[in-house]
């Protein structure tokens, strides 16, 4: 046992020193950094690596950037914890001495606050020993909003160059005006990556939903129609405006970041876009905020709240229908009209669109270059995405951001397997909550192979286990119960499905107790199984072939099938030892490892068999 302990261990730090170096020469190229400091980063991401959440700890799925900047944020936070611990401490015991009322919630919160704008606070008022407990609120109150936007959005906007500063400031000023809702140990936002800020306060809408929001500033976005009370409609002529005027709404021409599909509408489909905004209506009302969009025939679709289809902007509805909904519609129709694209937005449709880019032809970038080295910014990129719509090769999709990744997804483009596998967790959650609602709903037989790559993704593990009994409904005996075969996982046939999804032995309940044959043959998606214990509970079990690279290991147990005549193992390459025991089962006739030729045949196998029927033919 001390051998094999000190034999894993010794395989373990091989395995790690080998990732170590494969890390490094990645990082290597993405970093002017040296390569002590990118090992340092390296080793602190094991140390932190157990307290991450379950689909963080890959380190393989990190860039060195975001790599930098989640351990970074973790060590600045631990440092910042002790400041704030012992701040609060100070300023608790000189104002017991001063004998004034304090509240402690309050204090905690306002200790955190300065340390989120102390770097940026320029006299001696950077000492927060110094403060008192009632000028440390007075401070604050003066100085906390302007500090803290200032210095996010000088953080922000370089990591995030295709989000304008109108967008950023909406984050911040939601970050801002809720601070007291948020979780005391949640790091400060100055210790935050903008991915990391834009989950924290997505979370908090989502939470809190529309009740708590407040009405959206549009002093700037002048109305086409006013009635002279609450009633308005807009026109916008930008992303920033149809963020403005989402009101919160899940509409994606009003989506914060990449993900925005503005020009995907605009441009792309030549779509005009009108927002109705009733404010004599509650603010959760169905129709306080409402899209309607005109298409260049004149015709008119719907969006409100709900967004769902037909009420998502997808379907051209009658006028009669839509002002059945909004009565103060009735007769201004003439109001919508499909208005031409600009100069302007013709001359970025025709840039983007020009540009020769077919998965399906095999025709990329010039000079195979990926978007990110052909474009100049990340907002070409985007822009490109919308107006071009491209299905992406998956080493393409591989080099984008997070947020283009998101922007892809939020295009409608079902990932494929390699492009999941190159996926960050935040961009597979985004992309799971569009594709998750229908796995679940779907049966075995629909799934394609990017669902069962979505489902075999480790963030999914659980899910994959909780679909498991339905998924094996369809998995009925077969109408021949002396046989099994699974001719190739690529296949589309439920069991290959299945067992890509999980393994055989989950499947072994399914198949008949009496069955006399069981076949599995391997293909080109180079799915591997192992053979279950339970497979000697088949007793009369006389044939059974796993052939085409399907298997690496025989088990020694599989002399316990006593009833077998024919063991087909052929063209298994990663077999390397087959068990002595072979050559004891009392009715073999026949051993195939024809092109299995990296297993080491038993001495007793060669004193009971010959190879009379041709090489690896043992008889």
């Amino acid at each position: 046992m001390k051998l094999l302990n000190i034999l894993n261990g010794t395989l373990i730090v091989e395995v790690s020193e080998s990732l170590k170096k494969k890390l490094l020469d990645k990082f290597k190229l993405e970093t002017q950094d040296t390569e002590k400091d990118i090992l340092e980063y390296i080793e602190s991401f094991e140390k932190y690596q157990r307290s991450l959440p379950a689909d963080q700890r890959d380190i393989t799925r990190y860039d060195f950037k975001t790599l930098k900047s989640l351990i970074d944020s973790i060590e600045n936070g631990k440092t910042r914890k002790a400041d704030v611990n012992s701040a609060i401490t100070s300023i608790i015991k000189k104002t017991q001495e001063k004998k004034e009322v304090f509240s402690l919630p309050e204090l905690q919160l306002a200790v955190k606050k300065f340390f989120e704008i102390q770097s940026e606070i320029k006299d001696a008022n950077k000492d927060i020993n110094k403060f008192s407990y009632l000028k440390l609120i007075q401070f604050l109150e003066k100085n906390y909003e302007d500090l803290l936007t200032q210095k996010l959005l000088n953080k922000f906007k370089p990591e995030n160059q295709i989000l304008t500063n109108e967008q950023i400031l909406s984050y911040i000023s939601e970050y801002i005006e809720n601070f007291n809702d948020i979780p005391f140990d949640t790091p400060g936002a100055d210790l935050m990556s903008f991915t990391q800020f834009e989950h924290l306060i997505d979370a908090m809408i989502a939470k809190r939903g529309l009740g708590k929001k407040t009405k959206t500033e549009l002093k700037d976005i002048p109305p086409i129609y006013d009635d002279g009370e609450d009633f308005k409609i807009y026109a916008p002529t930008g992303k920033e405006h149809c963020i403005k005027l989402a009101h919160g709404r899940t509409w994606c021409i009003g989506w914060l970041g990449g993900r925005n599909l503005y020009y995907n509408y605009r441009i792309g489909n030549e779509r005009t876009i009108y927002y109705v905004i009733d404010e004599s209506l509650d603010y959760e009302d169905r129709y306080f905020a409402n899209v309607i969009l005109v298409d260049p025939r004149g015709g008119t679709s719907f969006a409100d709240k709900t967004n769902s289809r037909p009420f998502d902007g997808s379907v051209n509805l009658p006028w009669d229908e839509i002002s059945g909904f909004i009565p103060k519609l009735k007769n201004l129709k003439n109001l919508f009209v499909s208005r031409p694209l600009s100069e302007d937005e013709i001359e970025m449709r025709d840039r983007y669109q020009n540009i020769e880019y077919d998965r399906r032809g095999n025709r990329r970038l010039p000079n195979n270059q990926t978007p990110m080295e052909y474009f100049d910014s990340p907002e070409k990129i985007a822009q490109w995405m919308e107006i071009k719509g491209p299905e992406l090769f998956d080493e393409d999709y591989a080099s984008l951001p997070q947020e283009l990744k998101k922007k892809y997804v939020a295009l409608g483009f079902d990932l494929t397997p390699g492009q999941i596998a190159t996926s960050e967790a935040s961009v597979l959650n985004y992309y799971a909550k569009r594709k998750i609602e229908n796995i679940k709903q779907s049966t075995l037989n629909k799934l394609d192979d990017g669902d069962i790559a979505l489902l075999n993704s480790p963030i999914f593990k659980q899910l994959k286990q909780e679909l498991k009994p339905r998924f094996s409904q369809g998995l009925s005996r077969n109408s021949d119960p002396s046989e099994f075969e699974v001719l190739g996982f690529s296949r589309n046939s439920e069991v290959g499905k299945f067992l890509k999804l999980y393994s055989l032995e989950d499947f072994i309940e399914f198949i008949n107790p009496n069955v006399e044959s069981i076949t599995i043959q391997g293909d080109d998606s180079n799915v591997k199984i192992k053979i279950p214990r339970a497979i000697v509970e088949f007793k009369n079990l006389g044939s059974l072939v796993l052939s085409n690279g399907v298997i690496d290991e025989i088990p020694d147990y599989i002399c316990e099938l006593k009833n077998l005549k024919f063991l087909g193992l052929q063209n298994n390459p990663g077999i390397t030892r087959l068990p002595d025991c072979v050559a004891d089962l009392p009715l073999l006739e026949i051993l195939n490892l024809q092109g299995s030729d990296n297993v080491v045949i038993p001495e007793s196998v060669k004193n009971r068999f010959s190879e009379d029927l041709g090489p690896g033919i043992w008889t």
